[in-house]
């Protein structure tokens, strides 16, 4: 039986200064058996191999220690297997040499535990719940690409317990404070008690009664509220379009202080020529927030509700009956040039000294009335008319 060979070294090599690559010429590194472990030798010098990688590729464990040799003569040691086997758990026992097993062999294994290394080649056990293991091996985290899902809902402290919870460090849920659909609004709402940011709405006007509403609003609208302390908020309130008041789309703020509520204050009034009003000690102040005039007079609008609305009237002549009173018109139609929240007060005079009008009920809208005087005189007089209610 024909000896093992023990070397392999068919062909010429190329390695430089310092490299670990080795390539072969007219070599069958692969074919010839050689493996990482054995012994590379050329020009007098020896490291091992690390790898072979092909019939012409050598990769060395060390950097070649001489000078570059170009096409030389070489020759490749076979290491026995034996040696190849201890000098592989010589490497494992070094690598393993760092406490790290000794740690973990050390602990006292149970179930529900968890190792986990406190410190180089120190290790201790912890608690692995049934909750964990759903986490870790179950549905309810998954994961795509570097995205993870969390499939179903956060519950318990870590989240806001109810929609204007504002304890700190607690997880947002979509509708707490208005976020999404605002927090509805009932009667039992006092505006003056609303101290947490958030977005509110009162959907009906028999919310407002005796809840501090602003002056002239009774009916649906948007609450807005930003707290930055117990004494420093402001509430800003927007009615719903025209359906929440006789006058359409208002807007008012006040703000919160240690003296208590501020007073409303309008910012907007839709149809108003002046876009600012206040109020004072729950009444609005008098200031005139709109006039106009058109074929059927002149009108003016105050912040506490008041309108006047003032016509002069087309001229009257001659009586056109006799008697000791006498009649200068028929009934006469005044169309108010701005119409009343409800029946207003109809005054005016007959254009001169001797002249009065007869005066009949008025509706929001209009008013019908007769020119009169105890003489029939011929003389034009232009009476004068003036309504005094409420637009809002």
């Amino acid at each position: 039986m024909a000896d093992l060979p023990t070397s392999y070294s068919t062909g010429t090599v190329t390695v430089g200064a310092g490299s670990t690559s080795v390539t072969g010429s007219g070599t069958s590194f692969e074919a010839a058996g050689l493996e990482a472990g054995d012994i590379f030798w050329a020009a007098g010098l020896s490291v091992r191999i690390a790898s072979v990688n092909s019939a012409t590729s050598l990769t060395l464990a060390y950097p070649w220690p001489g000078a570059a040799q170009t096409a030389v003569n070489y020759e490749v040691r076979f290491t026995p297997d034996m040696t190849r086997a201890l000098a592989s758990a010589r490497e494992l026992l070094e690598e393993l040499s760092n406490g790290n097993l000794s740690a973990l062999a050390a602990l006292e294994t149970m179930a529900n535990k968890l190792p986990w290394f406190d410190g180089a080649g120190s290790a201790q056990l912890a608690d692995l719940t049934s909750q964990a293991r759903g986490l870790l091996g179950g549905s309810a985290l998954s994961r795509a690409g570097s995205d993870y899902t969390l499939n179903g809902k956060l519950l318990g402290t870590a989240v806001t317990q109810n929609d204007k919870d504002t304890t700190a460090g607690r997880l947002l849920k979509t509708g707490d404070f208005g976020l999404g659909v605002a927090i509805s609004l009932n009667a039992a709402d006092n505006l003056d008690n609303i101290l947490t940011s958030g977005l509110y709405y009162n959907p009906s006007a028999t919310n407002t009664a005796g809840n501090n509403y602003p002056p002239g609003i009774s009916g649906a609208g948007a609450l807005i509220v930003v707290a930055r302390s117990s004494t420093n908020v402001i509430q800003k309130f927007i009615s719903y379009g025209g359906t929440s008041t006789a006058s359409g789309l208002r807007e008012f703020t006040r703000s919160w202080g240690t003296s208590g509520w501020g007073p409303w204050v309008e910012q907007f009034h839709q149809g108003s020529l002046l876009g600012t009003v206040s109020q004072s000690g729950g009444v609005p102040t008098g200031k005139v927030i709109e006039r106009g005039s058109n074929a059927n007079g002149e009108y003016v609008r105050f912040a506490d509700g008041t309108q006047i609305c003032t016509a002069i009237a087309a001229g009257v002549d001659a009586a056109t009956a006799a008697g000791p009173i006498y009649m200068h018109s028929n009934l006469l139609t005044w169309t108010f040039p701005a119409s009343f929240l409800s029946a207003p007060v109809v005054a005016g005079g007959g254009g001169n000294a001797a002249r009065w009008l007869g005066i009949n009920a008025p509706s929001v809208g209009s008013v019908q009335y007769r020119v009169f005087s105890y003489a029939s005189s011929g003389t034009l007089s232009l009476p004068g008319l003036t309504a005094i209610g409420r637009w809002f």
